[in-house]
């Protein structure tokens, strides 16, 4: 089992090696284990987190442009400040819950 500090250095190797991105996803992350996971400033551009558990994860700064997750996937998260949501859009936290900024 990976540990929660390894698993976005992990995530960050899967996907700068071509292995996690749209249209050619070797590793499957689809239901993945990212419970507490650091996975601040991860490039996940185009992965599929589909049904992945991100309950605790940290994503702030990470890139979601283009990837698959939910919005319910995405409250479950410790922190999304400053992540790049599916849209292009910003996430700050001015005061709870959390705001998208375009």
């Amino acid at each position: 089992m990976v540990g929660k500090n390894r698993k976005g250095v992990l995530l960050q190797f899967l996907h700068e090696a071509g292995l996690i991105t749209k249209n050619k996803t070797i590793i499957d992350l689809r239901r993945g284990d990212l419970r507490e996971a650091d996975l601040s400033g991860a490039d996940l551009r185009e992965a599929d987190l589909s049904g992945a558990d991100l309950s605790g994860a940290n994503l702030s700064g990470a890139r979601l442009i283009e990837s698959k997750v939910t919005a319910e996937q995405l409250a479950t998260a410790l922190s999304l400040n400053g992540a790049t949501m599916l849209d292009g859009s910003t996430w700050v936290r001015l005061t709870a819950p959390y705001s998208q900024v375009a």
